[in-house]
């Protein structure tokens, strides 16, 4: 069985520091309830220095997914207050 993941990596350059932020844990806080969801990937920054993250319902082998957020959504990710906000459907 093979498997792939892909994680979110964040450097400070003030203390020189790399860190793995718990990117999806505050997405299901976001929601309030816990959904099988998967990260997609960056998109980018917004101007206020949060990441722009796109995470999708999760899909099994069979096409069945959770439809927990109905598809693909792009979600804010705020490193320093370790929150996130959906921004689009």
């Amino acid at each position: 069985m093979d498997s792939a993941a892909t994680d979110l990596l964040l450097y400070d350059a003030r203390t020189g520091r790399v860190t793995t932020p718990d990117v999806m844990g505050a997405v299901q806080r976001s929601m309030g309830k816990h959904c099988v969801l998967t990260y997609r990937g960056v998109l980018g920054f917004d101007s206020r220095d949060r990441i722009r993250i796109s995470v999708a319902d999760y899909e099994d082998d069979n096409g069945r997914d959770t439809f927990c957020i109905k598809g693909r959504a792009a979600w804010l990710y705020d490193p320093r207050r370790r929150r996130a906000q959906r921004v689009s459907k």
